[in-house]
This record gives C-alpha cells, structure tokens and sequence, in this order.
C-alpha cells in the first residue's frame, strides 16, 4: 500500500505541470465589448496572449459565448476587475477562448 501511494506521489509530481498546462493567473487589466456586439475579449495584467485572433481589432483571449457557463463567466470577471482580483484563467491555446474561470 505504501508503494502505490508513494508511486501515486511520484506521479502528480512529475505531471503537475501538464496539469496547469493553459492555466494563466494575473489580474483583470481589461474587458472589452467587440463592435459586433457579441465578442468579449479580456486582457490580464501578468499575461501577454502571442497571436490570439479570437478579435482581430484587440490583442486579448475572448470568452465563449456557446459556455453554458458564459454568463457566469463574466460576472466573475467583472467581478474580480472591480475588486482587484486575482483570477486564474484556462484558454485554449489553439483559439484564444477562455475554457474556466477560477478566483483566487
């Protein structure tokens, strides 16, 4: 029993990392409303999105208006921008769409 536990140890150690894989914590910088009505897009202070195209006009991570979850989503994140928050967020690297909000 102690073996497997210690191999069980063994293993989160060597694969946490991969766990956090897409997970981005920092604080709301921004949260910007596209022209089209529909996209929101959000900027962290500690993170800098490389290539996102999620909207074109601003270089940000967009949430995913077809999330059950969308509207959740941004409350939480207006929320923590009004309050200062920290936040961890999960994007899809692919497409720049946020997949889950967590705060700290």
């Amino acid at each position: 029993m102690k073996k497997m536990v210690l191999l069980l140890v063994c293993c989160m150690v060597m694969f946490s990392s991969q766990v956090n894989a897409g997970w981005h914590p920092g604080t709301v910088q921004a949260i910007e409303y596209g022209y089209d009505g529909q996209t929101v897009v959000i900027t962290l202070n500690e993170f800098d999105p490389q290539g996102c195209t999620c909207y074109p006009t601003w270089d940000g991570i967009c949430l995913d208006r077809s999330r059950a979850t969308y509207k959740e989503e941004l409350a939480t994140l207006l929320l923590a921008k009004a309050t200062g928050a920290l936040v961890n967020i999960n994007i899809d690297e692919a497409s720049c769409l946020v997949k889950a909000v967590g705060l700290h």
